[in-house]
């Protein structure tokens, strides 16, 4: 599922107030399949919002791609994904953006193709 799909939103600012004025994102993001990648490439509050549904047992993914961009909430929301307990792919501190995350998911599905038999990531 794709939590986000507006093209009328085009930056992170934008994604922050659609995700807190519109209670259907929350609860999208509570309805994911377990097992499923979750990827975060700009709203912090996104990621802030998966951990809490991930420490009250909402959600259960496979893995996090979580690459929120921004200094004041950006940082503190990929602390609370690390000390997540779920496999993830991060930047440290204020760097990232849905360009990284894009990347480091076509990253690992092109891993995927090459390599249809290694499954030394998976636990």
């Amino acid at each position: 599922d794709t939590l986000i799909n507006d093209p009328h939103i085009s930056t992170a600012a934008e994604a922050e107030r659609e995700f807190w004025h519109h209670q259907q994102w929350q609860e999208k993001l509570e309805q994911l399949s377990p097992g499923c990648i979750l990827v975060v490439g700009y709203a912090p509050s996104v990621l802030m919002s998966a951990g809490a549904a991930i420490e009250q047992k909402q959600l259960h993914p496979a893995l996090i791609i979580g690459m929120p961009i921004g200094f004041s909430h950006a940082p503190a929301a990929k602390r609370r994904l690390m000390r997540s307990g779920v496999p993830f792919i991060t930047t440290e501190g204020t760097l990232g953006g849905g360009l990284l995350a894009a990347v480091a998911l076509n990253a690992l599905v092109e891993s995927l193709i090459e390599k249809p038999d290694c499954h030394c990531y998976l636990s």
